[in-house]
């Protein structure tokens, strides 16, 4: 009976030994050597003291020996805990510090920069190195354990007293600073969604699926489990392969990939210039997309490049993995069709409802609420979090008369007119999405301040067309002088993740006030007409104190400077009409300072 997670993998090396399990730039592991090799590291973990529910820290880039660290530490009955490792090194020691991580399997790059993260705070205590014959410097303390000390280990399983409900990962959500949440994830809740995906698409042993996300994302979860429970081949895509279309499309059509699963950006970007035309991609069956909203007409291009594959949008938090999909539709990537992609109906098993600001619930199609998510997906909260796990898994507003814990998502939805698929429409917080990272733009905001020469700080999600609408410009602050922007910068990245700092800085001298004062609009701006139009949209930054000018300011307070109609004068006023402000609150709302999201204008 499979009810963890490494019995997906132990079902198939025994009733498959010799096909393929992982592969990856050339290198082939079996599902039996593979099986061999995480048995051989659960005993290595277990001589080196890991016990039921101890911490396991998974510090290296993506390999078939990444893979076995996940096995090998749910075999010895450890959660494993995925460190991106492309982060500064001050976000691992936070982490490894934060759930006490005191075993680290890694790889020589990583190993080399354990020194750091010892300085920075981390509890290690013993390091497994998984690379072949690589010279492993770890700073001289500490246990350390070689891969050729693992090859050396039994090849037998070990006899772990794990069962369903113990943890069997814990991933840090993409938070933007170094305070980060560890969301807890036991074997049966993702086990849940293992058998929904197997299930309702249909994998099977020969499918030969894509790992495109970092571990430490919970799309990975469906690359490594769902494949293993049909036998069939995961396909590890390089962190820097991943970025180049062209590249990522030689992959595809290379290794005969059947299935793939990634954040729509990335397949913005292949449709752009991944020259999918000129590759044979006819084995593709299923494109499966999550993490961010999918511009239509990006998926339009992609399903008349590919038009033989079936794509499912999928949603869900870390929290839940995946509890709605919608299988996209001719309609859907119309010309005439709708300007957005429902995020679909419920999957089995599961419960979503949408409640309204008076907790009630919805029913009626069109009307706005916060969805709010029960069952056996749903986490087990956040770790040593107590307060923030209170806060987000409430008990069902519904009932209470047994314990019934619900996820509350934070997310806007509504209903659509059929009244089973909801239309996502925003976020109740200042949460972005970018790449598929979350990103809270207040905590950038936090980082800018622990500078000592920044007096104000300001963060405002600009959208990108290609990578969605979580693209994070910081507008900051007064500098000592303006020139030292060149010299500030690195500290910023030294604790907040490069694709959360790469946008655009400017310096002024003082920054608007309140630098919080966000209002955010829900609408499309009525002076744009033309076919597409509510697809993109753009972020005003004004200060109208006193009819000063800003980029995007008239002597009116508020305008939007980005609209292609900007030189219209009653076009713009329709824009301010589009999202509420009459002229009497123009005059009123030009004392004083506030950010708008417009959603929908032209560029």
């Amino acid at each position: 009976m499979e009810y963890l997670l490494p019995h997906l993998l132990d079902t198939s090396a025994q009733r498959c030994p010799d096909r393929p399990a992982v592969r990856f730039l050339g290198r082939e592991w079996y599902y039996g050597e593979l099986a061999t090799r995480s048995n051989q590291l659960a005993r290595a973990l277990r001589q080196a003291g890991v016990r039921r529910g101890d911490r396991v820290g998974l510090w290296l880039h993506k390999s078939p020996e990444s893979v076995q660290a996940v096995y090998g530490i749910m075999k010895c009955g450890g959660v494993y805990v995925p460190l991106d490792p492309m982060a500064p090194v001050r976000r691992a020691a936070y982490i490894a510090q934060d759930c006490g991580l005191e075993v680290l399997v890694t790889d020589a790059a990583h190993a080399e920069q354990l020194a750091a993260l010892r300085e920075a705070g981390a509890p290690v205590r013993a390091v497994v190195c998984l690379e072949e014959s690589a010279p492993v410097r770890t700073g001289g303390k500490g246990e350390i354990l070689t891969a050729e000390e693992v090859r050396r280990q039994p090849s037998a399983a070990i006899d772990a007293p794990t069962i369903e409900s113990d943890l069997a990962y814990i991933l840090y959500t993409s938070g933007s600073t170094g305070t980060p949440k560890g969301v807890m994830i036991a074997h049966r809740t993702c086990l849940t969604f293992v058998n929904w995906a197997f299930h309702k698409f249909q994998l099977r042993a020969g499918d030969r699926a894509t790992s495109m996300a970092p571990f430490h994302f919970d799309l990975s979860t469906f690359d490594l489990y769902a494949t293993a429970k049909a036998g069939g081949t995961v396909v590890l895509v390089p962190e820097k392969l991943a970025a180049l279309p062209v590249k990522l499309a030689d992959l595809w059509q290379e290794e005969r990939i059947t299935v793939t699963y990634m954040v729509p950006s990335r397949l913005s970007l292949l449709v752009q210039y991944g020259r999918l035309e000129t590759h044979d991609l006819s084995g593709l069956r299923l494109m499966l997309f999550a993490g961010e909203v999918f511009p239509v007409k990006y998926l339009r291009r992609l399903v008349h490049a590919i038009p033989h594959a079936t794509y499912y949008n999928l949603y869900g938090p870390t929290e839940t993995n995946v509890c709605t999909y919608h299988r996209v539709r001719p309609q859907d990537v119309a010309e005439d069709g709708p300007p957005s992609l429902p995020i679909g109906r419920v999957c089995e098993n599961t419960e979503v409802f949408a409640l309204d600001d008076e907790q009630r619930l919805i029913t009626t199609p069109g009307i706005e609420g916060e969805l709010w998510v029960r069952g056996p997906t749903v986490a087990q909260g956040y770790w040593g979090d107590p307060a923030r796990t209170a806060a987000s898994f409430r008990q069902n507003p519904l009932h209470n008369r047994y314990s019934d814990p619900t996820y509350r998502t934070g997310d806007l939805v509504k209903l659509a007119e059929d009244g089973v698929n909801y239309l996502f429409l925003g976020r109740r917080d200042h949460m972005v999405k970018s790449r598929g990272y979350r990103i809270e733009l207040g905590e950038i905001e936090s980082v800018l301040y622990r500078d000592p020469e920044v007096k104000e700080a300001a963060v405002v999600a600009v959208p990108d067309d290609l990578v969605g609408i979580g693209c994070t410009r910081s507008w900051s602050l007064r500098m000592g002088h303006r020139e030292r922007g060149a010299s500030w910068r690195p500290s910023v990245s030294s604790i907040c993740r490069l694709t959360w700092c790469q946008s655009a800085f400017t310096w002024y001298r003082n920054c608007p006030e309140p630098p919080r004062a966000r209002q955010i609009a829900p609408h499309w701006c009525a002076g744009c007409s033309r076919a597409g139009a509510r697809d993109r949209w753009q972020t005003v930054m004004c200060r109208g104190k006193n009819g000063g000018r800003r980029r995007g300011v008239s002597k009116e307070g508020i305008r939007p400077w980005h609209c292609k109609h900007r030189s219209n004068v009653s076009s713009w006023k329709r824009c301010w009409a589009a999202v509420g402000i009459t002229s009497s609150r123009r005059s009123r709302w030009s004392g004083w300072e506030a950010y708008w999201i417009l959603w929908g204008c032209c560029g």
